[in-house]
């Protein structure tokens, strides 16, 4: 059997053409936040005392609107919080499994973070070293697709070749890494080095949370010869002339997909409508504002009602065909992973 190819699209970006055509937003929901996160923070000297009850109540409050804290078998959109101090050395205040609620976080937090070490020493890269292993540690199967986040709260960056060595190694597995500067007064220009996103302001806010929540699940890139109704989620649509050159010049440049391109996209002839296939119970969004159609099309006849992209090297332009006689590629769309739409390993298997 020949095996044709498809290519799932994934679109953090919101599209609002008109008051037609408006995509899902992202979810804002703090309550159903689901990360895995480490507080790497310096206690050295530098940071001073008052440096650590800031920093205290700053990791306190940006859990504190609704984030369920911990594991919970009834709902899987929780959030795991360690905790990693260093200076000279580094300790592991917490780890993954410590706090199973937001009291937990409040009634260890401060304490951990009470008091400078005596040291002026700041080294980093025993702190990364120690959220990397409490990262190992925590891994469970249930949570492997769960997006990883380690924030740094640094008074100082000893330029180290070890510590952005730890740094690059976390970011290729996946795991995002900002840090917070909080400059006590003595302006360290050295915290702003690429390896590390970088916050000012020595705070972080629930955005970032939200921002690092969102993310795409992971592809599949090969299916059956079929047509797109047998997209595991959603075929996509082509709302502007953008969005049609971003799906092509994809599909140029996925494996499978060879000139001359055709492939099915979410076009379907519908109650005597031209409109984009969604899943059952969602509204069918009718074709407007920008049309991709071949010239001749789309021909008028009941035996073509699907629509699908033919072209050369340079551009594909939309024909309707016969939904079921023609087997092509096709491109699905999915919805962004975000605290409005958790996604389950069962779909993460499925795709």
């Amino acid at each position: 059997m020949k095996l044709n190819t498809v290519i799932t699209v994934f679109l953090v970006e919101v599209y609002v053409i008109s008051s037609e055509y408006i995509t899902r937003p992202c979810g804002q929901d703090l309550s159903n936040l689901w990360l895995d996160v480490v507080a790497v923070v310096d206690n050295s000297q530098g940071m001073t005392n008052d440096g650590l009850t800031a920093i205290a109540a700053n990791i306190a409050s940006v859990f504190s609107d609704g984030t369920k804290i911990g594991t919970n078998s009834n709902d899987p959109r929780t959030t795991r919080l360690g905790l990693v101090t260093y200076s000279s050395n580094a300790t592991k205040n917490a780890y993954l499994d410590k706090f199973q609620s937001i009291d937990d976080l409040y009634d260890n937090i401060f304490t951990d973070l009470a008091t400078v070490s005596q040291t002026d020493d700041s080294n980093l890269e025993t702190g990364l070293e120690a959220a990397e292993e409490i990262l190992e540690a925590g891994k469970n199967e249930k949570r492997k697709f769960y997006k990883k986040l380690i924030l740094i709260y640094a008074s100082t960056f000893n330029r180290n070749g070890e510590a952005i060595s730890i740094a690059n190694r976390l970011k290729s597995a996946g795991t995002k890494l900002v840090t917070v500067a909080y400059d006590q007064g003595g302006g360290d220009e050295q915290l702003a080095d690429g390896a590390y996103r970088k916050y000012s302001n020595g705070y972080v806010g629930s955005q970032l949370l939200l921002r690092t929540n969102l993310d795409p699940i992971p592809s599949v890139l090969f299916g059956l010869h079929l047509p797109s109704r047998w997209c595991l989620y959603s075929t996509t649509d082509e709302f502007t002339q953008h969005k049609h050159d971003f799906i092509f010049d994809s599909i140029k440049n996925t494996r499978g997909f060879q000139v001359p391109y055709s492939y099915h996209i979410g076009l379907t002839l519908s109650n005597g409508s031209w409109s984009w296939d969604r899943p059952n119970g969602w509204e069918q969004p009718v074709v407007q504002h920008w049309f991709g159609w071949d010239s001749g099309f789309p021909i008028s006849t009941s035996s073509r009602t699907s629509g699908a992209n033919f072209g050369n090297g340079s551009d594909a332009e939309w024909q309707n065909i016969g939904a079921m006689n023609i087997g092509l590629n096709y491109v699905c769309e999915t919805a962004t992973c975000d605290t409005d739409n958790y996604c389950s390993t069962d779909q993460l298997d499925e795709i």
